[in-house]
């Protein structure tokens, strides 16, 4: 009888194991203003879920009865290039963008898009509706005049996924 099955065997299942110990449960970000993420774009981060806390706030502020929001996405932003005067101050050193999928009765199905410097759920902070759909469907402040764009909002979009055709 050869050694070889057996070893094979041994082997796979160490794989197997060390796999399963890097696949762990993703915890919440904690949004502090000591953690400084980078853009997908410069060094690869990917889209976090948003943690539950700023998910109730932002469906708190869902104006539409029976509206939903799911699939909600966080990642950094970073160089605002249009926005309210508010963005350049140190208040919004640390952000982010804020994404999710607004369904359900009286909605049409959309990605809608939010920013906040809010790092914990008993911090104060602002959040701004960023888009139409978000504006359209929530009562967060926003500025028609001057709307917020920067780096990552396409990014946390896209992380969102798609809206399935109706």
């Amino acid at each position: 009888m050869t050694r070889r099955p057996f070893s094979v065997l041994v082997l796979t299942g160490v794989v197997g194991l060390a796999s399963c110990n890097s696949a762990a449960s993703p915890t919440e970000p904690s949004l502090s203003p000591e953690v400084s993420p980078t853009t997908p774009e410069t060094s690869g981060a990917a889209c976090e879920l948003a943690p539950e806390w700023l998910v109730a706030t932002l469906r708190a502020g869902i104006v539409v009865r029976e509206a939903t929001l799911s699939n909600v996405y966080m990642l950094p932003a970073t160089s605002f290039s249009s926005g309210p005067p508010e963005l350049e101050t140190d208040a919004f050193a640390a952000a982010w963008w804020v994404a999710g999928k607004i369904s359900g009765a009286g909605v049409r199905p959309e990605v809608a898009a939010w920013l906040t410097n809010r790092a914990t759920e008993d911090a104060s902070g602002e959040i701004f509706a960023v888009d139409a759909a978000a504006q359209r469907y929530s009562n967060w402040r926003h500025d028609a005049a001057n709307p917020i764009n920067g780096d990552g909002l396409d990014q946390v979009r896209a992380c969102v996924g798609p809206i399935p055709e109706a």
